[in-house]
């Protein structure tokens, strides 16, 4: 009898699948890992926004995480990657450049790091012909315990973006004033 409940019991071990013993995968669980960084499809990454609400990208669609690609003036679009770089360079606490790359298709693809509000931060750009898309993302997120409500970097990401903008003297494309009319 004892034989018999032990390899019904082993037999019930073996049947279950195996997603019965694993983790169950939470934001919080996801969050735990660094972003993938690099280029997705040629293109930069979007904000992952269900893990980690501190970022900004040209590649992001909705909401405060989305940003519009910086149009480079004739003169520095030769030597745009390395204006980015040496402005990384001169207005982030230490910041290294962990990948500077030539792409196949023509385009530049820098990726820094560098002291953030909650840890190390990234940023990495995609310099082809005369526009630059980017990304700007906290590469640790922190969870306000037993909530699973990721802290805030309070705007750390944009202000990086304007301030390497205004480095640069690069602009993006104003739609200020769209749809108004003088007065009559």
């Amino acid at each position: 009898m004892q034989a018999l409940v032990a390899l019904a019991g082993s037999i019930l071990l073996a049947a279950q699948p195996a997603w019965a013993n694993a983790d169950p995968v939470t934001p919080y669980s996801r969050a735990q890992e660094p972003p993938e960084m690099g280029l997705l499809d040629g293109r930069i990454r979007p904000c992952p926004l269900d893990i980690n609400p501190n970022c900004i990208s040209t590649s992001s669609r909705y909401g405060a995480s989305a940003a519009i690609p910086w149009t480079i003036p004739d003169k520095d679009s030769s030597t745009a990657i390395q204006k980015i770089k040496d402005a990384i360079l001169s207005t982030e606490k230490n910041p290294t450049i962990v990948e500077i790359k030539h792409l196949e298709n023509g385009g530049d693809y820098l990726l820094a790091e560098m002291d953030g509000f909650l840890g190390r931060d990234a940023i990495e750009f995609l310099v082809k012909n005369n526009t630059v898309t980017y990304r700007s993302i906290a590469k640790k997120v922190v969870y306000i315990y037993p909530l699973t409500t990721p802290l805030t970097d309070f705007g750390k990401q944009q202000s990086r973006i304007v301030s390497l903008e205004n480095r640069l003297g690069w602009t993006s494309p104003s739609f200020q004033g769209f749809g108004d009319y003088p007065e009559e």
